[in-house]
C-alpha cells in the first residue's frame, strides 16, 4: 500500500488566496481494511524552547538541559473525497491505483511559512496536505503528508498614519530634582511595509528643560517570542537605526537656569510647546525627518497563539548623564510585500477609478474546530470558515533584554510532527 500527493503548483509555492490542487494517488497492491479517506490542509505553530531542569538522582540532584517542544493547529480545511466507492468497498480497499482530485481556495489571510532559529530554540509556521485510510492499520493508519510552503497575500497600498500627540516629560537630575521638562511628537505617514520598502517619520521636540539632549535614535525593532509548555524564548533584533543631534530640531537647546525660572512661570508653555511640535512634525521640508529602511530578511509581524512577531518604531532622546531620557515608540506592521494597485480607465465616464481590494478572512484556532465524523464522507465549501475563533489576542509588551541576531529564513521545509 503506497499513498501520495502530486500537486499542480511545479514551484511548490502558493500564495495565501489562491487556490491548492493536485491529486493523491492511492496504490494498493493487496486490499487492506479501510473504512474511509480522511484528507485534509492544515497549518500549525512548531516551537522548541531549552530550558534548565532540576532531577532527583539517587540522593543528589542534577541540572540538565532539556528542550520543551510545542504545537498548535491554527488552520485546518477537510476536503471530500469524490467517488469514495470506487477506492473503498466493502471495508477494503479496492486493488489497483486511484487517484483522488482536490482543489481549494485558501483563505487570504494565511501568514507565510517561516522558521526562525536561535541557539538551538527554534520556531516555525507551516503547513501540509495530509491523507489517512481510517481503519486501515492496527497500530497506525496508512497515511501521506505533503509539505507546502505559502506566501502571504501581497497587502494592498494604502496609507494608514499613525500620530503621535504632543506629550510632555519631566526631566529630573538622578530621579529627584526637577530640571524642566520636553515636549515632543511623531507623525509616521505609512506604517504597513514590505522587506526592501523605505518610509518617512517626522519626529519633534521642544526642550524646556536644563537638560542638554545629546542625541535622538530612532529604530526599526523586531521582536519574536515563542513558548511551549510554560518555557519562552524572546530574540530581540534591531533591523534599522538612525540618529541625530540636537541641532536638528529647532528649539531643542537646553535653557539657561533665568530662561528655564520664567518658562516655569508661564502657564501657557505646554500648549505654545505642543503648537510647535504638531506644526513641526507636519511639514514634510522640516528638518526632523527620516528615512525608515526595513531590510530584506525581516519576517513579518504575526500574533499567533504560541508564535507572536511584532515590529515597533522606538524613539529614544539621551541627554545628559543622570537626567530623565523619555522615549516613546509607534507599531509597525510588516507584511510580506505591498500591492500597488494600477487604476483602470473607464471609458464611458472618461476618469479613472481603483479596483476594490476585499478584507481578508480571520485565521481559525482548532479548538473551535468543528468535530467531524470519521464513519461519513467529509464534505466542504471552499470558503468555508465558520466553526473557529479569530485571533484577537493583543500584542505582547516583551522585555527588551537580548540582542543576539537569530538566523532566519522566510520559506521553510520543516519536518513535520505529530
Amino acid at each position: 500500500m503506497k499513498l501520495y500527493f502530486v500537486i499542480d503548483q511545479t514551484n511548490g509555492v502558493v500564495r495565501a488566496g489562491e487556490k491548492l490542487s493536485g491529486r493523491l494517488i492511492i496504490r494498493s497492491i493487496q486490499p487492506v481494511r479501510a473504512t474511509n479517506i480522511a484528507l485534509y490542509f492544515r497549518g500549525k505553530e512548531y516551537t522548541a524552547v531549552q530550558h534548565n531542569e532540576t532531577r532527583k538522582v539517587g540522593d543528589n540532584y542534577q541540572t540538565v538541559r532539556v528542550t520543551s517542544h510545542g504545537k498548535h493547529q491554527f488552520f485546518r480545511m477537510d476536503m471530500p473525497v469524490p467517488n469514495l466507492s470506487s477506492v473503498i468497498w466493502n471495508g477494503k480497499t479496492v486493488r489497483g491505483q486511484h487517484e483522488v482530485p482536490f482543489e481549494i481556495k485558501l483563505p487570504r489571510n494565511l501568514p507565510s511559512s517561516m522558521q526562525i532559529e536561535e541557539y538551538g530554540d527554534s520556531a516555525t509556521i507551516a503547513y501540509c496536505l495530509r491523507a489517512k485510510l481510517t481503519g486501515s492499520g492496527f497500530l497506525k493508519n496508512y497515511q501521506a503528508t505533503q509539505s507546502v510552503n505559502i506566501l502571504a497575500r501581497a497587502e494592498p497600498a494604502e496609507a494608514s498614519p499613525y500620530i503621535v500627540q504632543p506629550t510632555s516629560t519631566t526631566i529630573r537630575s538622578f530621579g529627584l530634582v526637577r530640571k524642566g521638562e520636553i515636549t515632543y511628537g511623531a507623525k509616521v505617514p505609512v506604517t504597513k511595509l514590505a522587506p526592501g520598502q523605505k518610509a518617512e517619520a517626522y519626529v519633534a521636540l521642544i526642550n524646556n528643560s536644563g537638560k542638554s539632549v545629546k542625541e535622538v535614535k530612532v529604530e526599526l525593532t523586531e521582536v519574536v517570542q515563542w513558548s511551549a509548555h510554560g518555557h519562552y524564548r524572546t530574540v530581540y533584533n534591531r533591523l534599522w537605526t538612525e540618529r541625530f543631534s540636537e541641532q536638528h530640531f529647532t528649539g531643542s537647546q537646553k535653557l539657561d537656569k533665568e530662561s528655564l525660572k520664567k518658562k516655569q512661570h508661564d502657564a501657557n508653555r505646554k500648549q505654545k510647546s505642543y503648537r510647535q511640535v504638531l506644526a513641526a512634525v507636519n511639514d514634510n521640508e522640516g528638518s526632523s525627518r527620516c528615512t525608515i529602511l526595513v531590510p530584506q530578511g525581516s519576517h513579518e509581524s504575526f500574533r499567533g497563539t504560541s508564535i507572536k512577531v511584532s515590529h515597533t518604531l522606538r524613539i529614544k532622546m539621551r541627554t545628559k548623564f543622570g537626567a530623565t531620557n523619555p522615549e516613546f515608540s509607534v507599531p509597525i506592521d510588516i507584511v510580506q510585500e505591498i500591492q500597488q494597485i494600477q487604476p483602470a480607465v473607464n471609458d464611458k465616464a472618461n476618469h479613472m477609478e481603483q479596483y476594490p481590494i476585499a478584507h481578508a478572512e480571520p485565521i481559525h484556532d482548532e479548538d473551535q474546530m468543528l468535530h467531524h465524523s470519521l464513519k461519513h464522507t467529509p464534505s466542504m465549501n471552499p470558503d468555508y470558515t465558520s466553526g473557529f475563533n479569530e485571533y484577537n489576542e493583543p500584542p505582547t509588551n516583551p522585555n527588551y533584554r537580548g540582542m543576539s541576531k537569530a538566523s532566519r529564513r522566510h520559506i521553510a521545509t520543516p519536518a513535520y510532527q505529530e
